[in-house]
């Protein structure tokens, strides 16, 4: 007697595999096909990330021995890195205003000038050619940086350094005469 929910087939030999694990092993095949390849990416991508993760530790580790090489990494390709800022001079000649545009442009400002070693650094990398920086006035008013603080005859950077007459911007000629009476003062020890 048969039950009603099963059904039963008589299978003749010659529908039966010859080869009884055959499905077995066409399943294990396929699974194996797209195992490896999933494994040996999985392990590509692994070493990359020690990689990074290495590479990360050696440039941390050489920050902390020497601050410009890790700043200058951070700096956009032709800016040179000093202090924590990052330089760019140009080679191109243009006004004080054209000059802070581009800045503006690259999400920058013109350089202001806050030690005396930054002084000797922008000295250093200028070259023979004059270049603006973030100090400008309107006709009767004082001096201002760029980023609107008031330049004093007390500030620690003065503005005439002898061989860079680039400080003073050259369209503000009523100021060479208040100017002349400013000069650097004597570095602090280190």
């Amino acid at each position: 007697m048969h039950d009603s929910n099963n059904v039963e087939k008589d299978i003749a030999p010659s529908e039966l595999p010859a080869n009884p694990g055959y499905l077995h092993s066409k399943e294990h095949s396929i699974k194996a096909t797209l195992i490896w390849p999933l494994f040996f990416l999985i392990m590509f991508l692994t070493i990359i990330v020690c990689g990074m993760v290495a590479a990360l530790s050696a440039i941390r580790a050489n920050c902390h021995q020497k601050p410009s090489v890790c700043l200058q990494a951070a700096c956009p390709e032709s800016w040179i890195g000093f202090q924590r800022k990052c330089f760019y001079f140009s080679d191109d000649t243009k006004n004080w205003t054209s000059s802070q545009r581009f800045c503006d442009s690259q999400d920058a400002d013109l350089a202001q000038v806050e030690s005396f070693q930054e002084l000797n650094f922008l000295l250093r990398y200028k070259g023979p050619s004059d270049h603006w920086i973030g100090l400008s006035r309107e006709q009767g008013q004082p001096w201002k940086w760029i980023n609107g603080t008031e330049w004093t005859r007390q500030d620690r950077v003065s503005l005439c350094y002898p061989g860079w007459s680039a400080v003073v911007p050259s369209w503000l000629t009523d100021a060479l005469t208040s100017l002349a009476q400013v000069s650097l003062p004597p570095q602090p020890p280190e």
